[in-house]
């Protein structure tokens, strides 16, 4: 497609954000520029805030949701009195796929031409049927949901709306994305459109709407190519290994540290083992799901009752066994394929392994164009040891200085709306996957984000404080 027409393909965009959050705003044009959109450049729409509006008696779902309802409704409102033909809506939690320019054009070339809504990122949901592969690298949507990346056009803008605003299934008593892929007036009734593979996502982020840490998700179906670990080794190992992308799960009992679904697969039924392999299958492929939508992580079973037999017969990806004490141990027994997606560094350093001589491309899912998907890159231990190094250096020529607490909130969330950032890294305080560095750096005054430009730290930062906020930061008594 020429690149002036891929330009043009639609009449509108819209980015919304709420006045609120500029970290999100700052961070998503960031991730704009890096996937190198193809598209007209965003217009930024505020978004309505639904804690800062009366809810209306029959609207139950909260004052989130009903911003959210509300700012969607008026950018389609928006769209038909201006008499755009369509318009394409992003918020601001909005993530983008390796290769995306490549992928979405590779979409467009093969959607049908009589679609009236693109859900370029979006989940599939069962309540009113499944999707349709119409062809190689394009869904039917029966029932799909989300709207952080999704195009309308002509008639369709209207029929929203109008379910949005009362009637039909709901009665305008919903989020928004719920009536939009629950109805069954709307996706089984019209031409809407999905890529095989979504190819935009939602960054991990606190929800404007429900106020609930959320992790990555581009609701992928996990492919082929992915692994499950079945570790024994004791908590300590098994903490510092979140650093290494060992995904056990999120939802961790505080005091073991294991996951409280995995808990349940053999607690069940009163700890009887009739139903653990099905268990078991079903855990693995929640957890895959989430490797799915974030490439560094790996699906590890951790339990002390996880036993060879059991994870090997429940699980449709290959099954390692490991055995260590120390997480050097760990990463060595770790095949050679899979070291190098932790660990890039740890084949350099040469550790041996079986497979330490198979160089050879690891093998990837690609779209039906064959672009392929590649996996994020973390800092290698050499540049961890640099950066540390240097974060340490600016901190004493600063006379180890720390920043106030006001200052150590807006860094924090800041990072913690970053695509960059591991919450549950570095033994909970956090960890930046850009420069490795821990969510001890955010105290430390001289510290700046490794962005270009750095999302915080600097005289930007110190300029949004007031004149005393300044002087106080910089150890300047008040009069």
């Amino acid at each position: 497609m020429p690149r002036k027409k891929l330009a043009n393909y639609f009449d509108r965009v819209v980015l919304i954000n709420l006045k609120r959050r500029p970290d999100r705003l700052k961070r998503t044009q960031e991730a704009l520029k890096e996937c190198r959109w193809p598209f007209k450049w965003p217009e930024v729409v505020e978004a309505v805030d639904g804690y800062a509006n009366p809810v209306p008696a029959h609207f139950t779902n909260g004052p989130g949701a009903w911003g959210c309802m509300l700012t969607h409704k008026g950018i389609l409102e928006q769209a038909i009195a201006d008499r755009v033909r369509n318009v394409l809506i992003l918020e601001d939690d909005i993530c983008f796929i390796g290769h995306f320019r490549e992928l979405i054009e590779e979409f467009l070339e093969l959607v049908p031409g009589d679609w009236e809504q693109l859900m370029i990122g979006g989940q599939h949901m069962l309540f009113t049927g499944k999707p349709e592969l119409i062809k190689p690298g394009v869904f039917r949507c029966i029932g799909t949901e989300r709207t952080h990346c999704y195009a309308v056009r002509g008639e369709y803008m209207t029929r929203l709306i109008e379910k949005w605003t009362g009637g039909g299934k709901f009665n305008g008593n919903g989020h928004c994305d719920w009536i939009m892929g629950r109805d069954p007036d709307l996706q089984p009734k019209h031409k809407v459109y999905a890529p095989e593979f979504f190819l935009a996502g939602q960054e991990r982020s606190k929800s404007d709407i429900n106020g609930r840490v959320t992790p990555r998700q581009f609701w992928n179906p996990p492919g082929p190519e992915l692994s499950v670990i079945n570790l024994h080794a004791p908590k300590a190992v098994v903490i510092a290994l979140r650093e290494y992308g060992f995904h056990i799960g999120y939802d961790r009992e505080r005091l073991s540290g294991v996951d409280n679904g995995l808990i349940k697969v053999f607690s069940a039924n009163g700890g009887n083992p009739d139903g653990r392999e099905h268990r078991m299958r079903e855990w693995i492929k929640v957890i895959q799901w989430e490797v799915a939508s974030d490439p560094r992580l790996l699906c590890t079973v951790w339990h002390p009752l996880a036993e060879p037999a059991l994870v090997k017969e429940a699980s449709l990806w290959p099954v390692y066994e490991i055995t260590a004490d120390t997480v050097e141990d760990v990463l060595k027994q770790l095949p050679g394929e899979l070291r190098r997606q932790r660990m890039p560094e740890l084949v350099e350093e040469g550790f041996a392994s079986p497979n330490y001589n198979d160089r050879t491309p690891l093998p990837q899912p690609v779209s039906p164009g064959g672009v392929p998907l590649v996996r994020p890159s973390v800092p290698t231990k050499k540049e961890l040891a640099t950066n540390f190094s240097k974060a340490m250096l600016g901190w004493a020529k600063a006379g180890f200085k720390v920043v106030k607490r006001k200052v150590y909130e807006q860094r924090h969330a800041i990072c913690s709306a970053c695509e960059h950032w591991r919450a549950d890294a570095r033994m909970g305080t956090g960890m930046c996957l850009k420069c490795g560095c821990s969510g001890v750096k955010l105290w430390l005054a001289p510290s700046t984000c490794p962005d270009q430009p750095p999302r915080w730290g600097g005289t930007d930062e110190l300029m949004n404080l007031s004149v005393q906020e300044q002087k106080t930061n910089a150890g300047i008594p008040p009069k």
